[in-house]
């Protein structure tokens, strides 16, 4: 993952307020379709959760490598302090293969269902799995 060029400012507000006594429970990424902030999301949200599980061995820089044990389990979908929610496939046979597996041109539903959002009330009924922190990205609200 690269870092975001151009958006300077909002990384170092975030920085500091990882950095700081309290994190906000919510960030809003806004901006047009296709400027990167699912990916923002997911870096920052790597970041959050590999330094919360453990010695920060990054700097100040947003960046996780993909060889940390916290990146390899987000980038397999199965981090368990990390919670997605997205539109998903109008085929429902499609979420029998894993989110990896997923076809590039997959058809989605238009919006996220009220049972994916219910679904998490049991994650917040836990205390995080790995680290300090639970990270949950809405994608496409």
């Amino acid at each position: 993952m690269t870092i975001l060029h151009g958006h300077d400012e909002p990384l170092r507000t975030f920085r500091e307020a990882m950095r700081g006594p309290r994190l906000h429970h919510a960030w809003l990424l806004t901006g047009p379709e296709g400027v990167g902030k699912a990916s923002a999301a997911l870096m920052l949200a790597t970041r959050m959760l590999a330094e919360a599980a453990g010695p920060n061995p990054y700097g100040d820089d947003l960046l996780v490598s993909p060889e940390h044990p916290m990146a390899r389990l987000i980038a397999a979908h199965s981090h368990p302090d990390l919670k997605r929610l997205e539109r998903l496939p109008k085929d429902t046979k499609i979420l029998e293969r894993g989110r990896n597996e997923w076809p590039e041109d997959v058809e989605l539903a238009r919006s996220i269902s009220v049972d994916q959002v219910r679904a998490l009330g049991a994650s917040f009924a836990n205390s995080p799995s790995m680290s300090r922190r639970r990270v949950v990205i809405i994608d496409s609200v």
